[in-house]
């Protein structure tokens, strides 16, 4: 309870008690279920679902954007570079819940390649230096 006085120029005061409930929201709690995740350059982001429905609208960040970037028009993860970064999902809350996050890290690491090379038959001169020709396949 608050006591209240009201007090203005030329008008009698008036005091009154007022009674003001504060109800705060109930903390939501979730998380994602692994902490840790590891990708290959190239790979679609691995699946990492909450241990518990977050309340509110899911936005997310990532701490390295030149390894996970957020897609501006799904507001999804996307994994565009080797390297690691911390993925941060923030549920909003709603007139129940409060506002929650949870993060786990993503490792991606890069991709190995194979390159196939041609070489042309040389006729020996002496040396070992070869001529390659053609366009190499990287697989």
């Amino acid at each position: 309870m608050v006591n209240v006085t009201v007090s203005a120029t030329g008008y009698a005061d008036k005091s009154g008690t007022i009674t003001v409930a504060v109800t705060s929201k109930t903390a939501q709690t979730f998380a994602f279920i692994d902490s840790a995740k590891t990708a290959t350059y190239g790979d679609t982001l691995p699946d990492n679902t909450f241990t518990s429905t977050p309340f509110g609208d899911i936005t997310y960040t990532s701490s390295a954007p030149t390894v996970v970037e957020i897609n501006t028009e799904t507001g999804l993860p996307g994994i565009v570079g080797a390297g690691t970064a911390v993925i941060t999902a923030t549920a909003a809350g709603n007139e129940t819940y409060a506002p929650a996050s949870a993060t786990y890290t993503l490792t991606v690491n890069k991709k190995s390649i194979t390159a196939t090379l041609a070489v042309s038959d040389k006729e020996y001169d002496g040396t070992t230096t070869a001529t390659l020709s053609g366009d190499p396949t990287f697989t």
